[in-house]
């Protein structure tokens, strides 16, 4: 009887072993480690499975998991799933899971129509300089303003620096500083020398411009 007694021992041991259960505990926070109610918690291995709901504290037990290796799977609306593996060797096994937010990625675009080739509305064809260009523009002498004028289109000097507009002659085109006719009286020359230093902003207008331009025949 000793003998069958001391056989018999091991195999009792064993099936107390194949029967003996767990409790997982989960803890569930956010990235800010502020606790998250209401997600659910699942063990998964190929021969059981079980979850669990978090409360308000983020906390959830599922109890009488066998000793073995889990997928732990951790998931809620509005958060990235996460997933790890757990080994669960002892009787009550404790785990700190974080979830994070999901990002939602958004990009703005504007759009607006681009301008027509023909404005109705624009009564003149203009080209403006502006003081930058004015600045960067590299041009022979800044104590002349006349030798600045070739740089905006439609726009030439002879050889006595004096200003074509569109083709025509100086004396058909009206120059105006600051609201005041720059025009030699008699020749019709643009004769007066403005430092190119002094002026902040050149426009050049050519054909139907504002009647307030008479004396402008040629552009």
């Amino acid at each position: 009887m000793l003998g069958i007694f001391l056989c018999l021992a091991p195999i009792a041991a064993t099936a107390q072993n194949s029967n003996a259960k767990a409790t997982l505990s989960a803890h569930v926070e956010d990235e800010n480690k502020v606790a998250i109610p209401g997600a659910t918690v699942k063990a998964i291995n190929r021969d059981f499975s079980a979850a669990c709901e978090t409360d308000f504290s983020g906390a959830c037990r599922i109890v009488g998991l066998p000793f073995g290796t889990f997928a732990i799977r951790v998931s809620k609306t509005g958060f990235y799933v996460s997933t790890l593996n757990q080994i669960i060797s002892h009787d009550d096994a404790t785990l700190e899971i974080t979830l994070a937010h999901q990002q939602e990625v958004k990009e703005n675009v504007t759009v607006s129509a681009s301008r027509p080739g023909i404005d109705p509305e624009e009564t003149a064809m203009s080209e403006t300089m502006n003081s930058n260009d004015i600045i960067n523009i590299p041009y022979p002498t800044t104590r002349d303003v006349r030798t600045l004028l070739p740089f905006i289109p439609g726009v030439v000097l002879d050889n006595s620096n004096q200003p074509h507009v569109a083709g025509a002659a100086t004396y058909q085109s009206s120059d105006i500083l600051d609201g005041f006719n720059i025009k030699d009286p008699v020749s019709g020359l643009l004769n007066l020398r403005v430092s190119a230093d002094a002026i902040r902003k050149i426009d050049v207008e050519q054909s139907r411009y504002s009647a307030e331009y008479g004396k402008a025949s040629g552009d």
